[in-house]
């Protein structure tokens, strides 16, 4: 065979199926395993001769058994399908019986007199990528219930009247907090947020280069990043169709603090080269850095900490925002 011949109509095909990382598997209408490619062999662990001539029961497990062929069979009367060009995820099983998750395609055979002769699929294994959606599902559902009781819990406190009242109650946090030491270890603390983004990769590239952020999990639409010292931060894409409404009902701006003179001066360079406009400024010894996340929410940056500096008094700015 000459290099040209590896081109032709049929050997070009054959070196494509054999050689692929998918799964190519083809089954008649009565859906006997007909072609059982090298791929398909790796990923449910039978052989070709296993799987040639048994049906795709040994690779449906019994829960959706019943459902494949209903549709199956649907499909091969009626010649049409409406998965055709959409890429479908569901459980399937290997030859020792551990499950797995496969996105797949399909494509309709036919026989030169019209009929329906099977049909074929190209499957992919996605099982870690399912998992890592199935548990960025749940650790969002368990922050929107910590956030549920965070919020309960805060419609339970007394409300301040007035800004004297608000203001007393801030000076004497300082006391409280040396009387309480013993007692605080026992009280929830503020671990997460969740942020809905238009962009996720632009979201994550500013929370990573801006403020050092690691990334812990991440899918198409959602990903969670750590920061430094191991706060939490979700993002969710939602698209450009959701925006975030400043001035209204919600979450206003995250609010950062640092120990270090150094570390405020790093961040606000971050800040620069990711939002048009920065402001800094220094109100009751502390030093801010303010910009904008790439979606407009803002980001405010203080140095001291609270920790160093405990704050005494509202800032004018919270009733401006």
């Amino acid at each position: 065979m000459s290099p040209g011949d590896v081109f032709t109509a049929g050997t070009l095909e054959a070196q494509l199926v054999a050689n692929a990382g998918d799964a190519f598997i083809v089954a008649d209408a009565e859906g006997v395993i007909r072609f059982w490619n090298p791929a398909a062999e790796k990923m449910f662990g039978y052989s070709s001769d296993e799987a040639i001539g048994s049906n795709l029961d040994i690779i449906v497990p019994d829960p959706q058994r019943a459902a494949h062929w209903d549709g199956y069979h649907k499909t091969m009367a009626t010649g049409q399908t409406k998965y055709a060009g959409r890429t479908l995820s569901v459980p399937a099983m290997r030859a020792d019986g551990t499950r797995l998750s496969v996105s797949f395609t399909v494509s309709l055979l036919f026989a030169p007199d019209g009929s329906v002769a099977g049909i074929g699929a190209v499957m992919r294994d996605v099982t870690t990528e399912w998992e890592q959606k199935r548990n960025t599902r749940r650790r969002l559902a368990q922050l929107e219930s910590d956030l549920k009781t965070l919020r309960d819990g805060e419609a339970a406190l007394p409300d301040a009247s007035d800004a004297d009242a608000r203001t007393n109650k801030a000076q004497a946090m300082p006391q409280q907090r040396k009387t309480t030491d013993s007692t605080a270890r026992h009280n929830a603390r503020i671990a997460s947020a969740v942020i809905f983004v238009t962009d996720l990769s632009r979201s994550v590239l500013f929370y990573r280069d801006v403020f050092a952020c690691e990334m812990a999990v991440q899918d198409s639409d959602a990903a969670l990043l750590l920061t430094p010292d191991g706060f939490q931060i979700y993002l969710r894409a939602i698209g450009a169709s959701g925006q975030h409404s400043l001035g209204g009902v919600g979450v206003q701006s995250l609010m950062w603090a640092t120990d270090s003179e150094e570390v405020l001066r790093r961040l606000e360079q971050g800040l620069r080269r990711h939002s048009c406009y920065v402001d800094t400024h220094t109100r009751n010894g502390v030093s801010f850095a303010e910009g904008h996340d790439p979606d407009g929410i803002r980001m405010v940056i203080a140095h001291p900490s609270p920790e160093q500096l405990p704050r005494q008094s509202l800032d004018a700015r919270v009733y401006g925002w």
